[in-house]
């Protein structure tokens, strides 16, 4: 390789850790990678819920047109002890948060008002706070 495309691939590195410092920062609070994803790591082999977890809401949570207003539709269903699994993992401003299926998702027809259950395979999944759910 050319001594140019060397220097280039060396900038192109240096920029990236500095960029991805900065985003671990964010994260995690770290300035510096390294101990970023160590952090990081350590909390998702550490974290409450893993992928496949059976949980529960604790709380109903405030869905107005104010708060969680995409959720309104969804409203009757979401409420303090609701069954749901675990289908995804991930931190937001140095939270867990998790994408969860529930059991009893279910939509309200307009116009007959008639509550149907929402096949497995359509299900949505619901982004919630750790401080959400327990253990089902």
């Amino acid at each position: 390789m050319e001594e140019k495309k060397i220097k280039d691939c060396i900038a192109n590195i240096k920029s990236f850790k500095v960029m991805m410092s900065s985003l671990f920062g964010q994260i995690s609070g770290y300035s510096d990678i390294e101990s970023a994803l160590e952090e990081l790591t350590y909390n998702f082999d550490n974290c409450l819920f893993q992928v496949g977890d059976r949980v529960k809401l604790c709380t109903t949570p405030v869905i107005d047109k104010y708060t969680h207003w995409g959720w309104l539709a969804h409203k009757h269903f979401m409420i303090e002890g609701a069954k749901a699994t675990v289908q995804s993992r991930g931190i937001h401003k140095g939270k867990f948060r998790y994408g969860v299926t529930f059991d009893e998702e279910s939509y309200i027809h307009y116009e007959t008002k008639q509550t149907t259950l929402v096949s497995l395979d359509k299900k949505s999944i619901f982004v919630v706070p750790e401080s959400w759910i327990i253990r089902a």
